[in-house]
């Protein structure tokens, strides 16, 4: 089953890729490109200063008691 799931997401993946470039162009890809990016970029950026929080939270806490 998880090995119908990898092929169909390739393929679907595929699919996606030669109809973006086809149908919207070069320029339309690179924006979703780039916006891409900028989402995956803030994403790491979010749970970096999350887990950074809860470390030094935790530290914090240790040090007081």
């Amino acid at each position: 089953m998880n090995l119908c799931i990898i092929i169909g997401a390739s393929l679907t993946k595929a699919l996606v890729n030669f109809a973006l470039s086809s149908v919207a162009g070069l320029d339309f890809e690179v924006f979703l490109r780039r916006t891409a990016e900028g989402i995956i970029d803030r994403a790491v950026r979010d749970v970096i200063a999350e887990a950074d929080r809860i470390v030094f939270e935790e530290e914090t806490s240790d040090v007081i008691a």
